[in-house]
């Protein structure tokens, strides 16, 4: 389906944003690496917090750049069922960061339990194996229709909760 007047100009200011946003968080995220096994257990979190954030944002910008390069929306194709997965995957790994950093400074602040680095990086190697196989459920299952659908914005893919096997 071919771009209207609105979603070009979305899609234009959308692929500008997250490309400087995405600039931005690798600036931040890139020269920390190399520190990484001297950093607070906290910090751990956080480097990898904005880790997931740059694959999402990726994600989302590649999506968007492709609709913009093309001039069309595909909304039932590959790239939207692997945007789909994409985003599920780093939506759930990046909730579940979250929280490991309010449990991780809770303990820390409210109870004074000092936490070790390996702490921070098992939970890190818990949450990914989770959120893929959360993500991968649909293809897991197997259906005869798309699992993920575009949303009205034309920017992401959801899953199409009108399915019945859902």
């Amino acid at each position: 389906m071919p771009f209207e007047g609105t979603d070009f100009w979305f899609s234009s200011v959308l692929t500008t944003l997250l490309l400087a946003e995405f600039v931005t968080n690798l600036l931040l995220v890139s020269p920390n690496v190399r520190h990484l096994g001297k950093i607070a257990p906290n910090s751990v979190l956080v480097f990898w917090l904005s880790s997931i954030d740059s694959i999402m944002l990726l994600n989302t910008l590649l999506v968007a750049g492709v609709n913009l390069v093309t001039g069309e929306l595909v909304p039932d194709s590959v790239i939207c069922q692997l945007h789909g997965s994409v985003t599920g995957f780093s939506s759930l790994a990046y909730i579940l960061l979250c929280f490991g950093l309010t449990l991780f400074r809770y303990l820390g602040v409210v109870h004074q339990v000092p936490l070790p680095r390996n702490f921070s990086l098992g939970y890190v190697v818990a949450i990914v194996p989770l959120a893929s196989t959360v993500a991968a459920l649909p293809f897991m299952m197997g259906s005869a229709e798309p699992f993920y659908v575009m949303r009205p914005s034309k920017v992401h893919c959801v899953p199409n909760w009108s399915h019945r096997s859902v």
